[in-house]
């Protein structure tokens, strides 16, 4: 726990990391003039509307509104509350955080309910831990784990328990502990019963603590230890869980995974253990056979050489099969294993070894070969057989995101099926098509949205905006002398500009995420954005010609305004009102050569 962090220490922290080089490892990034871009890591895009501003420590999507700055990128990243982030960034460059005293027993009261979760799930794990060593029923347990012939190092390093067949035996024991049920409730350690009772979620079941970042207990896996038809059971969805997100054995693994540049995926959590048993200690499980995105996401974080190892029956190569497109769409050319039929990794193990495994794993083909190679054992005879695959793996082979990977491909479909490799290019034209109908960048329906709608004041307004936000002293000087504004009619930008005086009256830098999240109106967030992350040169006498070109703008809008005023007048008047009439006809013989003044001045500062 950390006390409150003053401003300084946090601004020492986002100083001492380069917002690219963190984003970096979990998104490519490309440069884009002054600042990067890439693929938003937080919604499907096809198209890179994700921005990063070194210069600001900022980032921004266009498509789905996310900002913020280093810290934030963390929180949303990695599901940590702020501290959480914090934490690790200051690990990151390397500073030390302030610790506080030993938290007394009211202190302990006051943890937040996130903090709550993670204690209960951390005391569970202990109780089912000490009923694998103490309670009278262990013994059926402890037969399994030596059926299995899983070793005393993996159990205490998976931390593995039991839970006794008994109804409520953790919810008793964590009452003593002051863990009341519904906190149990919530992490899906215990269920609602009947006369607001509530009984244990795994009973008679090996179980398997799923432990991520920081040795965090998220949730468990249970395996029956009786003939049940639910062989295995996990956590529920919970505000510390999420089944898509997680992976089992992370926490054993993450060295093993960064040292040796490798990831090895396995469906079963016995099988992940029994890998690491037989020393593939790269090894963590999917909690179930649908491998996620988010799952691909975040092992993408720590490796890109990432392997499937499935079981060899057709369930198994099914759940292999349906993850190729999710791999493809993070650019990562996953390698897969097909065991033989009747063999999982755990099997395959005992009975060829860990040498076999290691040859099966280093000669590994890619996903996508073998993939290609069930289209070719699945086609029906003739050109229509011929024609369905085609049109069956052209989708596929377009996500394929290397142009010279992908040519090499066409060579091999094209002589495989028979076919010219003009059609198979043809096809790839033709589906890339029909895509970019479907799939418009996001920037792109925005910029499309104001087509027609945006005039010079509106641009005016914006480019005043602007200059405040990277020039926030010089302008801000001439915005408060010319009361700039109260000539605003565009509310986003006024309300933006004003914040942005407020802080330079205050002495304060207005972060860029704050002045955003004050905005409630999508388009008006991605208009401020794309300001905070335009480029505008460092040049006092170029930045004061822009202000005073666009207050002119504004003013001539305001001689136009009060012109067409005037000739309203005119025209409601009656006839014998002709001495008022003779007076604004005076007025506006005034406000016309005004502002033809004002216009010629305005292009004459232009020309220059």
């Amino acid at each position: 726990m950390y006390e409150k962090l003053p401003e300084h220490i946090l601004q020492q922290i986002k100083d001492g990391l380069s917002i690219v080089d963190v984003i970096g490892r979990y998104v490519e990034l490309k440069r884009a003039g002054r600042s990067h871009k890439g693929l938003c890591p937080f919604h499907g895009e096809n198209a890179p509307s994700f921005n990063v501003s070194e210069e600001r420590g900022f980032f921004y999507c266009f498509g789905c509104n996310a900002s913020g700055d280093v810290i934030r990128f963390l929180q949303l990243m990695e599901n940590l509350s702020f501290m959480e982030a914090v934490e690790m960034a200051a690990q990151q460059a390397g500073i030390e955080l302030p610790k506080v005293k030993q938290l007394t027993v009211e202190e302990k009261r006051k943890l937040s309910e996130k903090d709550r979760f993670y204690e209960a799930n951390r005391l569970a794990m202990e109780f089912y831990q000490e009923q694998l060593l103490r309670h009278p029923q262990k013994g059926v347990a402890q037969d399994y784990l030596a059926r299995r012939g899983l070793s005393k190092a993996m159990v205490d390093r998976f931390q593995l328990g039991f839970a006794p067949e008994s109804w409520d035996a953790l919810t008793t024991a964590m009452e003593r502990k002051g863990v009341p049920a519904v906190i149990l409730e919530k992490v899906g350690l215990v269920a609602p019963g009947k006369r607001g009772s509530y009984y244990d979620r795994f009973r008679n079941r090996l179980i398997f603590p799923i432990i991520m970042q920081h040795e965090r207990v998220v949730g468990f896996g249970g395996r029956t230890l009786a003939d049940e038809d639910a062989k295995y059971i996990n956590s529920p969805e919970s505000p510390i869980y999420s089944k898509s997100a997680s992976v089992y054995g992370y926490h054993a693994a993450r060295a093993a995974i960064v040292r040796r540049n490798r990831a090895v995926i396995v469906e079963g959590n016995i099988d992940a253990v029994m890998m690491h048993q037989y020393g593939f200690e790269e090894t963590i499980a999917s909690l179930g056979t649908a491998l996620t995105e988010k799952q691909i996401q975040f092992l993408k974080r720590m490796t890109t050489n990432l392997c499937i190892v499935y079981d060899g029956d057709a369930a198994g190569q099914k759940a292999m099969f349906r993850s190729l497109e999710l791999f493809l769409k993070e650019k990562i050319g996953a390698k897969a294993i097909a065991l033989p039929q009747g063999h999982d990794p755990d099997s395959f193990l005992r009975d060829q070894g860990a040498p076999a495994m290691a040859a099966l794993l280093d000669n590994a083909p890619y996903l996508f070969d073998l993939w290609l190679e069930a289209q070719y054992a699945h086609m029906s005879p003739g050109p229509k057989g011929i024609a369905e695959r085609l049109h069956g793996i052209v989708p596929m082979l377009a996500m394929i995101p290397d142009a010279v990977e992908r040519e090499l491909y066409v060579q091999r479909i094209a002589q495989r099926l028979g076919v010219t490799q003009a059609l198979v290019l043809q096809m790839l034209r033709q589906h890339a098509t029909q895509r970019n109908w479907e799939s418009v960048p996001a920037e792109t329906v925005i910029r499309a949205g104001r087509v027609g709608a945006a005039n010079s004041t509106d641009a005016a307004e914006e480019e005043l905006t602007a200059l405040l936000l990277h020039f926030p002293d010089l302008a801000g000087e001439w915005f408060e002398r010319d009361g700039v504004t109260a000539k605003m009619r565009d509310n986003v930008m006024r309300q933006t500009a004003e914040r942005l005086l407020e802080g330079r009256r205050a002495g304060e830098t207005v972060d860029p995420s704050a002045l955003l999240e004050e905005l409630s109106d999508p388009d008006g967030k991605n208009k401020v954005a794309k300001l905070i992350l335009s480029e505008r040169k460092l040049d006092e006498e170029v930045v004061a010609r822009a202000y005073g070109d666009c207050v002119n703008v504004l003013a001539i809008r305001a001689f136009e305004e009060r012109i067409a005023a005037i000739r309203a007048r005119l025209r409601e008047s009656s006839a014998g009102d002709a001495g008022e009439k003779a007076r604004l006809a005076e007025e506006l013989v005034g406000l016309y050569r005004e502002q033809e003044s004002l216009k010629r001045k305005r292009e004459t500062a232009r020309g220059q």
